[in-house]
């Protein structure tokens, strides 16, 4: 299982990486990485930060 492939993701997660990678100016994978990394590093799901993302109480910036 690859965690940089976005298939494994729901339709919120693949907002949210879509925001992230406007945010940042980063590819896929990398958007995939930061909202992973963040998600780890909260001890919070993955789909819940990305909702976070989506309703932008959460701001990803380099």
């Amino acid at each position: 299982m690859d965690p940089v492939d976005p298939r494994l993701y729901s339709s919120v997660v693949h907002q949210a990486i879509g925001m992230i990678r406007v945010q940042c100016e980063c590819t896929i994978a990398e958007a995939i990485v930061k909202l992973n990394l963040r998600a780890h590093a909260t001890g919070v799901s993955i789909d819940d930060v990305a909702e976070a993302v989506v309703d932008r109480s959460i701001r990803f910036a380099d």
